[in-house]
């Protein structure tokens, strides 16, 4: 299989997971207009780096939403992003994703990653 059908069958599978029973069901959960959901797909490089970060757009010590809070980790002092082999991730993001008290994650398929070595393609769905 060509690189590009593995981008092909993953941005699909990401994308598809929209219209899946769990979405469905969560969306409906936190009475979200499955409608008014817009998505996207991030394609996204992970590369072996020495720190890794997260920002958030509210501080979650004190709930200030005009504070931005950064954390920064030396790498790989925690499993985010923690692959060693060049690999690309398969992503959504949407307008649903950061809901009043509800974690995003799991809204929708989150990931698909391609690990590639020495020429050749490895897939974990």
């Amino acid at each position: 299989m060509l690189l590009c059908d593995f981008f092909s069958c993953f941005s699909k599978k990401v994308w598809g997971s929209k219209w899946n029973e769990r979405s469905y069901f969560r969306t409906r959960k936190v009475k979200l207009d499955h409608e008014c959901l817009s998505m996207a797909v991030l394609v996204q490089e992970v590369i072996n780096a020495d720190y890794a970060f997260v920002i958030h757009t509210t501080n979650p010590s004190s709930g200030d939403a005009l504070e931005i809070y950064v954390e920064i980790f030396e790498y790989p002092s925690k499993p985010i992003g923690l692959f060693i082999r060049q690999s690309i991730i398969f992503r959504c993001d949407s307008n649903g994703e950061d809901l009043e008290g509800y974690a995003r994650a799991g809204l929708y398929d989150r990931c698909s990653v391609l690990f590639m070595q020495k020429g050749k393609v490895f897939y974990d769905f």
